[in-house]
């Protein structure tokens, strides 16, 4: 049983090493993300390896306590930090205050365990093992690998992914690891479960990255082309774009029509994100591809132009904008069709503004 234990440590560490040289050579991640889960990757290396020692010092010579003591003390104490470390690397938190502090008061509780066993107690004997208040390591190590699962999907849903399976199923990995070692502790599966976890959230966090326009927020063309090549269900296919965009530019400079595009992006995911997938498909183009609440798109619009005229009473120089909406009927028409008729309505919107 040993030597199972032994590769999957060694495949946990591994991995981690693996994940920890893609982030760094990952230009498409900030700075913060990289660091973040750098950090997270390293953690869990040293928390598994801790966890190693730990059992191979179990029941060992008593002269080696003292290393038996640190190697789970850190274990315990690194363990509800690392998914709260990851998860802020993937999408922070404005105040880590209300996290900072349950996890300080935990590590303060593991070490206070080393003489009073709170948590745990290594006797002289030199054997491990779980005290009065071992639950409050499950309660915490638990409670960050929900804020860590909050957190991503979080971000999933701000950036209007669409893998939810995948999301759950990532999931389940993380809590079948946890049960599985809290019925048998024999099987020592939590930090492997961790490990192919975090690579899996990993992978979903660059594949939405490619998908997002920089700028404004939303999904890129290229996210627009796939999905419109894949549609085969009713929808309604809705664009927008900025009226006289180059004078705005050339009169107010380009960081203000960023600025505008911005707004503009922001305002369609307020409007219709619920409803459909929000994309920048051009310099000033936007399309919308509604799968629900199809016979509310003028209620829809509205509140897009609602929102457009609050935020043009803060900064008049916002342009307009013109929509035009077309739908699509799979048994009627192509998507392309759909697509042309919406834009034909879109340039009628803008010639009556004129």
């Amino acid at each position: 049983m040993m030597k199972y234990y032994t590769a999957m440590i060694l495949f946990s560490a591994l991995t981690m090493v693996i994940l920890s040289l893609l982030a760094a050579n990952n230009d498409a991640l900030s700075k913060r993300a990289k660091k973040g889960i750098i950090l997270s990757s390293m953690m869990i290396i040293v928390a598994s390896c801790c966890e190693y020692m730990g059992t191979v010092l179990n029941g060992g010579p008593e002269e080696l306590r003292t290393v038996h003591i640190l190697v789970k003390f850190l274990e315990l104490s690194l363990a509800p930090v690392i998914p709260v470390v990851f998860a802020n690397a993937i999408y922070p938190v404005k105040s880590t205050k209300f996290i900072a502090v349950p996890l300080a008061l935990h590590t303060l509780l593991e070490f206070l365990s080393i003489w009073f066993g709170i948590i745990f107690y290594v006797d002289a004997g030199n054997i491990y093992t779980h005290c009065q208040f071992y639950w409050l390591y499950i309660a915490a190590y638990s409670s960050s690998l929900v804020f860590m699962i909050v957190q991503v999907s979080r971000f999933n849903e701000n950036n209007q992914s669409q893998n939810k399976l995948g999301m759950t199923l990532i999931m389940l990995l993380l809590l079948l690891g946890i049960v599985w070692q809290a019925i048998d502790s024999s099987m020592k599966v939590v930090w492997l479960s961790l490990s192919i976890g975090d690579v899996l959230f990993y992978v979903l966090y660059c594949d939405i990255l490619q998908q997002i326009d920089a700028l404004t927020g939303l999904l890129n063309r290229k996210s627009y082309e796939n999905r419109i090549r894949a549609l085969t269900r009713s929808s309604v296919i809705l664009f927008a774009d900025v009226d006289t965009f180059k004078t705005v530019n050339d009169t107010f400079g380009h960081s203000f029509g960023d600025s505008c595009l911005s707004t503009v992006g922001a305002a369609l995911k307020h409007a219709y994100g619920k409803s459909g997938l929000c994309y920048r498909i051009g310099g000033d183009e936007f399309c919308v591809i509604l799968s629900k609440n199809l016979d509310d798109i003028e209620k829809l619009n509205s509140h897009f132009f609602r929102r457009l005229d609050s935020e043009r009473q803060a900064d008049p120089r916002l342009p307009h904008i013109s929509v035009g909406y077309a739908d699509f009927l799979p048994e009627t028409m192509t998507a392309v069709q759909a697509t042309a008729k919406a834009d034909e309505m879109m340039y009628e919107f803008k010639k009556k503004s004129r």
